[in-house]
């Protein structure tokens, strides 16, 4: 039989809220990002009698009060052969072994249906919603624990056959992605934003290597700005090297200017600056993001118009030379959502006054 940790089967090894949690959160507990991410998991046969359409995430708040300050766990309801079935994707980024892991589901998932039969719409039925264990993991060795429930079980083998009817044996779809390189993840059919997030997850904790595997993402990173809300996954991006890298802003700004160009690479601290600063405020950005950076950006926000008219007109004259006193007096004038309609113009803009049209 397997070792079995010394620790209390649901110990968390890392902090309740983590920035692995809050970086995995904010994008697989949305239904595009999820799917993706799903369709790289499950069979083909699977994925094909799935109705991906169906695909809803439900509240967690009935499985365990830790979740919510751990925003690690995302529940989905979907169609499946035309009957309902839910998807709990539990995301284990523990850096010891988490042994306990499918005991901690078997909890989850004695919750879960007890709140599906406690709910008034279900009262009276007959049988209870499949319940899909899915399990992202990250870290140093790789997942080496138990990825079925009979394995927790010392069943002596004469009598195996005999009582294994009667042992609990549900397993779970792993997705470990401990070890893979950067193209793999590069390669991987999910949206740039799910991509990013993997990146981030896998070379997070070894900054000198994600700094040297950065230009594999940068695809990612200039598709994303590019997109409505990109600019807010960036800045989750970068506050996430920071933290769990420990990496100072300097080699954050200078990896990317290397790996982007200086033009591109400002924006994306710009951008990701001044939408992380928005989220504190708005509290789109939770718990792993917060720390020593809100009381620095809250210093800055205080001369972002300013900063945000510097930036844009270095960016102008690196693409199209010394600019004119009529266009300086322009910027000067221009409001913040101005500004924000300018800056993504840069990089495509053939002429200067299409860049502040």
């Amino acid at each position: 039989m397997t070792n079995v940790p010394t620790e209390e089967p649901f110990q968390d090894s890392d902090d309740a809220a983590s920035p692995h949690d809050g970086l995995f959160y904010k994008t697989f507990s949305k239904p595009e990002h999820a799917a993706a991410e799903l369709k790289c998991i499950f069979s083909s046969a699977l994925v094909a009698l799935i109705a991906w359409g169906t695909l809803t995430p439900l509240p967690l708040k009935f499985v365990d009060a830790k979740l919510v300050s751990r925003y690690s766990d995302v529940l989905y309801s979907v169609e499946i052969g035309g009957r309902e079935c839910l998807i709990y994707i539990l995301f284990e980024h523990k850096s010891d072994d988490p042994y306990w892991t499918l005991l901690q589901l078997a909890e989850y998932k004695t919750r879960i249906w007890r709140a599906y039969l406690d709910d008034e719409k279900n009262r009276g039925k007959k049988h209870l919603p499949i319940i899909l264990p899915v399990v992202l993991h990250h870290s140093e060795r790789g997942w080496r624990c138990p990825t079925r429930f009979r394995q927790y079980f010392d069943v002596p083998e004469n009598v195996a056959a005999m009582l294994d009817p009667y042992i609990l044996n549900f397993g779970v779809l792993l997705d470990d992605i401990s070890h893979v390189n950067a193209e793999t993840i590069a390669r991987r059919p999910i949206t740039h934003e799910g991509r990013l997030v993997l990146f981030a997850l896998r070379f997070g904790r070894t900054p000198t290597r994600l700094l040297e595997e950065l230009p594999k993402i940068a695809p990612e990173l200039a598709a994303l700005l590019m997109q409505p809300h990109g600019d807010l996954v960036i800045a989750a991006f970068v506050v996430y090297l920071k933290t769990v890298g420990k990496l100072p802003e300097a080699e954050v700004r200078v990896a990317l200017q290397q790996t982007l160009g200086n033009t591109l690479a400002e924006q994306i601290m710009y951008a990701g600056e001044r939408r992380y600063a928005q989220g504190l405020h708005d509290g789109e950005l939770r718990g792993e993001l917060r720390g020593e950076l809100r009381g620095e950006l809250r210093g800055e926000l205080k001369g972002e118009l300013k900063a945000a008219r510097n930036l844009l007109k270095r960016q102008l004259v690196q693409r199209f030379g010394r600019l004119p006193p009529e266009v300086i007096a322009r910027i000067d004038a221009a409001t913040q959502i101005q500004l924000d309609a300018m800056v993504p113009r840069v990089i495509t803009a053939a002429t200067l006054e299409e860049a502040l049209d």
